[in-house]
């Protein structure tokens, strides 16, 4: 008997990380298409707009569809070894910690463990995403071996992982908050698909509000290397938090200039979630075929 679409929306969010089915990558896709805007206006660099459609616009005259499969690849690889990463540490760690730390303690060490080790892929992805306009990396193996030799292992290994983690950490608890404020709330008078379509997206704006900032903070420390295209640069960079911040209060009119790209979040939000639901439904419809035309798709070998 099929799972309730709910309960399969919900598996498939928590599974988008750690498989290469072509729904999962398609999730990706739509994610990544709307990353590309969102770490664009972050960073603001050249194209960057001060709307989410203008920044759509100016990207998509620059390079066309291409723009928004940046960094595709290096994100699905980089989720990927977080989810195993994750699953590992979780068994090791579940039967060798103490048993009175609490749950989100051990969830967060897994988290932050988990993150530091693939660090550098993020680093890698968003210099694909900000090199608009120039092709000064053909890839993401070219962007690790070119910045090791140009800035040293200090390039993508250190620089903005301190706000990084923070922001892995300061998610976990906003999420853990956000479950119980909106996701039950809403599941307690929706009970139904429409239900997780609505609540999940509302939880990752929540979340994401809150944790956005820091998001920035740690793209523009990612881009921190005078020697990089004038066109990949941060309008706003610096080597530590502190320093960011308050450029950012003195060359953008204020503090609120860390929250750019908010309004891809909340668009991308939805769009996900619709993604999700559509591969639900496909999947029920592929699932209805297979027990009417059996036959015919054991022919075929489906």
């Amino acid at each position: 008997m099929l799972r309730s679409k709910g309960e399969r929306l919900l598996q498939l969010s928590e599974l988008t990380n750690s498989k290469f089915s072509p729904t999962n990558i398609a999730v990706h896709a739509v994610q990544n298409a709307f990353d590309v805007v969102i770490i664009t206006q972050q960073l603001d660099i050249k194209l960057a707009k001060r709307g989410f459609l203008a920044t759509v616009r100016s990207l998509w005259r620059e390079e066309g569809h291409r723009a928004f499969t940046k960094g595709l690849w290096t994100s699905i690889l980089q989720q990927y070894l977080d989810d195993k990463i994750r699953s590992f540490l979780r068994r090791l760690l579940w039967t060798t910690l103490p048993n009175y730390l609490p749950p989100l303690a051990i969830e967060s060490i897994v988290a932050a463990t988990a993150h530091a080790l693939v660090y550098p892929l993020q680093a890698i992805r968003t210099r694909l995403i900000a090199q608009t306009g120039t092709s000064k990396y053909s890839g993401m193996f070219d962007c690790f071996v070119r910045a090791r030799e140009e800035e040293g292992d200090a390039a993508l290994l250190t620089q903005g992982l301190l706000p990084a983690l923070a922001h892995v950490l300061l998610t976990m608890v906003a999420s853990s908050y956000s479950t119980r404020l909106i996701i039950h709330p809403v599941l307690r008078r929706i009970e139904s698909q429409h239900g997780w379509v609505l609540a999940l997206p509302l939880s990752t704006i929540a979340t994401e509000f809150f944790t956005h900032p820091i998001a920035t903070i740690t793209k523009r420390m990612q881009l921190q290397f005078s020697g990089l295209p004038k066109s990949m640069r941060p309008r706003v960079t610096g080597s530590s938090v502190r320093e960011i911040v308050s450029r950012t209060r003195s060359e953008q009119g204020g503090i609120t200039a860390l929250w750019s790209g908010f309004t891809g979040v909340i668009v991308r939000s939805f769009a996900v979630s619709a993604t999700m639901a559509l591969a639900v439904l496909l999947d029920d419809l592929a699932t209805i075929a297979r027990e009417n035309y059996g036959d015919v798709y054991s022919m075929v070998g489906l």
